[in-house]
């Protein structure tokens, strides 16, 4: 097990100026072993041979790419007489808000729609997706205390429950939460208009109904911003980011729900393991984690709590909802979704 901080975080921590606390370079080493003690993830190779030899047939060029995706795959997997996996390369604290990134082939970077087919658990286990339920908007209004989200969460789904109010049931839910998290991430309505395919009139009026309900947010990551700026860094819990005149505003406005996010991860993993529930996989805001059949039921529910409680830690006792994504068993024919 390696024990060091890996030397790409140290670099990182050292541009930064200065050290991190001693505090947070314990958790990024607490990390980083974490991640070195993660599992291989069994992937079904017959369902990567069928689906390549499908593309191949197609001659657009997203099929092309999608073949040559799995190809590159299926050639970076390890063959062994109980299956082939997969050992996704983490790259930790890979982004400037302190989100890993993958490398090389990683099974994240194919479409989540194949992952059902990919996914080949080891006889007696099953592998399950979760997946934190509308976490970015809901870190926003945590940390700005913006209590008519806080209140519609408890309720139940946001996006379902603010559609008809802010667009009139214009628009389904897809399209309206890219119009919400584009909007927190300061988008112009130029842009959201392009990526909803919708009139810059149309994207106006849904705005100032939205930034009425959720003002409390705006104010916050906008005050935020402001603060920051002035301060030359801006923290989170386990990382930090110096500012300098050529990072943009949109990129401040958005570093304190990403940063927050990846807080949560970290200490979702580190639950997890204590309960001894390997973790596969991250993927932003969902984890994939093995359990076993035969205690699939108890060893799910401590894995929900494990995630419960990582979210409270980090937003001062708000819990995030959890669900399910995927359950894949070690005999697909027992498939489905929850």
């Amino acid at each position: 097990m390696r024990k060091a901080i890996p030397s790409g975080v140290v670099q990182r921590v050292s541009a930064l100026g200065g050290t991190l606390p001693v505090a947070v370079l314990a958790t990024i080493k607490r990390y980083s072993e974490h991640l070195n003690n993660r599992i291989a993830i069994r992937i079904d190779v017959e369902y990567l041979n069928r689906k390549t030899a499908r593309y191949s047939k197609k001659k657009s060029n997203k099929s092309k790419t999608l073949m040559s995706q799995l190809e590159r795959f299926k050639a970076s997997l390890n063959h062994k007489h109980d299956g082939d996996w997969h050992s996704p390369v983490v790259n930790i604290f890979g982004t400037k808000t302190g989100r890993d990134t993958t490398s090389g082939n990683a099974l994240n970077l194919i479409p989540k729609l194949h992952w059902e087919g990919l996914l080949s658990p080891p006889k007696g286990y099953c592998y399950v997706l979760l997946d934190y339920d509308q976490q970015e908007p809901m870190i926003a209004a945590q940390k700005a205390n913006c209590t008519t989200l806080l209140n519609m969460y408890e309720q139940g789904d946001i996006y379902e429950l603010l559609i008809k109010t802010v667009t009139n049931g214009e628009l389904e839910r897809v399209r309206f939460k890219k119009l919400m998290l584009m909007h927190l991430y300061g988008a112009s309505i130029k842009r959201i208009a392009q990526e909803l395919s919708q009139p810059e009139s149309s994207v106006v009026k849904w705005l100032v109904v939205l930034k009425k309900t959720i003002s409390p947010i705006d104010y916050y990551l906008d005050g935020e911003a402001f603060k920051v700026k002035r301060k030359g860094e801006i923290r989170s819990l386990d990382w930090r980011m110096g500012i300098t005149q050529e990072i943009k505003t949109l990129t401040i406005r958005n570093w304190p729900i990403q940063a927050t996010g990846a807080d949560i991860m970290r200490r979702a993993c580190f639950n997890l393991d204590k309960v001894k529930l390997p973790v596969l996989l991250t993927n932003h805001d969902s984890f994939l984690v093995q359990l076993e059949k035969d205690k699939f039921d108890h060893q799910l529910r401590q894995a929900k709590q494990a995630l419960t409680d990582a979210s409270a830690e980090v937003l001062d006792g708000s819990k995030l909802k959890v669900k399910v994504e995927l359950k894949i068993p070690s005999y697909k024919s027992e498939y489905h979704h929850e």
